[in-house]
């Protein structure tokens, strides 16, 4: 046994190369096992942390791809467009594939491990609406996903890294970030590899911000982030820059969403948005 997950009230096993329903009523003599998916078909919880209830079904990451299942039906693949991305995981640390439903985006997200990295390099997400796969860059490698009520009352979906570091998203327009905020500020200097701010108090406890992105925006108004392997106080020392962080530009420490990393177009105010037709 892989996993079990209730769905629309019935009880759902995952093995590895199958799936099995409970069906039944309250009297527990009765109750019955449904091969809904046998194992000659190769479909189950082969990645056995990427089972998600959604609106659209339980979708799970199996040998050759990532399905959608409801009970009383069979699972349907919904990956061909990922076919190459598949391909190239590195399937010994299935194990430590993870999955969760994001309520504010409406979109399964799903972080792997490509062949030849250590942790989970390579977040995607399936947009329950529309049926499309986009590419996720937080700039953090996750390593777990969860769902809490945040101080608000919103069912929000927060994640966590490698680093012990805690992330809930969509904590604003353009960002995720830190539970208690992303660290933002104006750099007072900086290097082809570090990044400073002589006002800054950036945490040095254990290993400090080791494993976070720095994101720079310059003074034309571009954003390049690049990992901190070390910091002080007031100085982060990163991977080498592109263009060299100046004296006045504006630096964030967190997880910067891919509206900034990708220059994606905003749409506004937060909250759900569901266009029917865009005229150009």
């Amino acid at each position: 046994l892989q996993r079990a997950i209730s769905y629309e009230g019935y009880l759902v096993l995952f093995k590895e190369h199958s799936i099995h329903v409970m069906t039944g009523d309250v009297s527990e003599t009765t109750f019955t096992w449904q091969v809904a998916s046998p194992k000659e078909m190769a479909i189950g919880a082969y990645c056995p942390h990427t089972v998600v209830a959604t609106p659209i079904g339980i979708i799970f990451q199996a040998e050759m791809g990532v399905y959608s299942f409801r009970p009383g039906g069979l699972p349907i693949r919904i990956s061909d467009t990922l076919h190459t991305t598949m391909e190239g995981l590195d399937y010994s640390r299935r194990n430590l594939f993870t999955a969760e439903y994001c309520p504010r985006r409406r979109a399964y997200l799903l972080s792997v491990t490509n062949s030849g990295q250590t942790t989970n390099d390579l977040t995607l997400a399936y947009y329950v609406d529309t049926g499309f796969w986009s590419k996720v860059d937080h700039k953090v490698k996750p390593s777990s996903f969860g769902k809490f009520h945040n101080s608000s009352g919103e069912l929000k979906l927060y994640f966590g890294d490698t680093n012990g570091y805690v992330y809930e998203t969509e904590t604003t327009n353009g960002a995720d970030g830190i539970t208690s905020g992303t660290t933002a500020g104006t750099a007072t200097g900086g290097s082809s590899t570090s990044v400073s701010d002589s006002g800054a108090a950036f945490r040095t406890t254990g290993n400090g911000l080791l494993g976070l992105y720095a994101t720079v925006q310059d003074s034309n108004g571009a954003y390049e982030s690049q990992e901190i392997s070390s910091n002080t106080t007031t100085a982060l020392t990163t991977a080498t820059w592109t263009t060299t962080p100046a004296s006045g530009n504006t630096y964030y420490v967190g997880a910067i969403d891919a509206i900034l990393s990708l220059s994606r177009e905003d749409g506004g105010s937060a909250g759900n948005k569901r266009f029917t037709r865009l005229t150009f």
